[in-house]
């Protein structure tokens, strides 16, 4: 797919007015290299990966925003007075790091070990309260799957310019 691509970039840029554009600065000028950074860095290197698409992209920066989120939220949570649901969030997050990869692993596996004590103790009170040893391991927990994830490539974690500032055509 990625090598149709890079035929296609090349035969528009052949067919426009200035021949001698490359697709790379075709895509840099009209700053289509912004919106998927990763796929700019594959680009711009040339090391692709034939089986994998930009939807393959998206849904992992999905994945990554979400638990990213769902690490915030727990956070944000701890400060209540009701913890009613931070087992089933907590399942969130062990279900949305399935899919991010093995750096996951170890972090599901710390899941792994303290949900059912989580449940058990949220299920056997009135009012659902973790206990201070739970709710410092869920801090550092969440710490440390968010200090983990601050150092992945820029190219996954910058924002993306937004849709409306691209410039599709050589008009202005």
């Amino acid at each position: 797919m990625i090598d149709q691509l890079f035929g296609q970039l090349k035969e528009l840029t052949e067919k426009m007015i200035l021949p001698e554009c490359s697709y790379i600065s075709f895509l840099e000028e009209r700053r289509i290299l912004q919106l998927c950074p990763q796929v700019a860095q594959r680009l711009l290197a040339k090391t692709l990966c034939k089986n994998e698409t930009k939807r393959d992209y998206f849904s992992q920066t999905t994945i990554l925003s979400q638990t990213y989120s769902l690490c915030q939220q727990l956070q944000a949570d701890l400060a209540l007075n009701n913890h009613k649901y931070m087992a089933h969030q907590l399942a969130l997050l062990y279900q949305c790091m399935s899919g991010i990869g093995e750096f996951a692993n170890p972090y599901r596996n710390r899941i792994k070990e303290m949900f059912n004590k989580i449940k058990t103790t949220l299920e056997n009170q009135e009012l659902p309260t973790l206990t201070v040893q739970q709710k410092n391991w869920l801090i550092e927990l969440t710490a440390d799957i968010t200090a983990h994830m601050s150092r992945f490539p820029e190219s996954i974690t910058c924002s993306l310019t937004p849709y409306n500032t691209l410039k599709l055509s050589s008009e202005n």
